[in-house]
C-alpha cells in the first residue's frame, strides 16, 4: 500500500450505542470502510469494520493505518469476533495469529 495513496483515516468519536460506555470504543472510517476500535492494554483492537463497496482496497487501506499506528506506538494489533471466512484468511496471509476463540493478533 506505501505506493498507493491511503484514504484518510478519519476518528467519528466515541460509540454511544455501546452496551458498555466504560470500554471506549470509537468511530472509524478510511474511505468507504467503517468501523470500531479502540487503544486498550498497549494494543489496537478492531471490534468491527465493514466496506460498502468490497474489493475497492479499502479493508487493506484500514490494516496499513493500524499497521503504521502499531509501529508509531509499540503497540499489538487485535482484531476481535473474525467470523468472516475471507477477513480470517486475509489475516493469516498477513502474519495474523489466532489469539483466542475468534480474536486474531499481530505484533510488530
Amino acid at each position: 500500500m506505501d505506493k498507493i495513496k491511503l484514504p484518510p483515516f478519519e476518528d467519528g468519536g466515541l460509540w454511544l450505542q455501546s452496551l458498555y460506555p466504560e470500554e471506549n470504543w470509537r468511530h472509524f472510517r478510511v474511505g468507504t470502510c467503517t468501523g470500531l476500535y479502540r487503544a486498550f492494554n498497549n494494543a489496537y483492537e478492531i471490534l468491527a469494520i465493514e466496506n460498502s463497496k468490497p474489493g475497492n482496497g479499502h479493508v487493506e487501506a484500514v490494516l496499513e493505518w493500524f499497521y503504521k499506528s502499531c509501529r508509531r506506538d509499540n503497540y499489538t494489533f487485535i482484531i476481535r469476533e473474525v467470523w468472516n471466512d475471507n477477513l480470517r484468511n486475509k489475516l493469516i496471509a498477513n502474519g495474523f495469529i489466532l489469539k483466542e476463540r475468534y480474536d486474531y493478533i499481530k505484533t510488530f
